[in-house]
């Protein structure tokens, strides 16, 4: 079974991708929890170590930085005036 469109099983991993997306995506494939073997298991335990391997292998964007701190200054100016 697999939890992902035929049109995208091609598009290979690079280190450039979004995080949260490569994890939504790209499981490659996926064991139903109703059928349990030893096998299947085993299968879908590597396939997911795999998929954690990839994700933990992407750095953050760049203007995740920027990014940040425009909101930490926000949140610490809404926080001043609520006080």
């Amino acid at each position: 079974m697999s939890n992902r469109r035929d049109s995208l099983k091609d598009i290979p991993f690079e280190k450039s991708v979004h995080a949260g997306l490569w994890l939504d995506k790209y499981i490659k494939d996926q064991v139903a929890d109703k059928v349990k073997s030893e096998l299947k298991d085993q299968k879908a335990d590597k396939i997911k170590g795999q998929l954690v391997e990839e994700v933990s292998s992407i750095s953050e964007p760049p203007t995740y930085n920027a990014f940040y701190e425009r909101w930490r200054k926000t949140w610490l100016q809404v926080m001043s005036v609520r006080n």
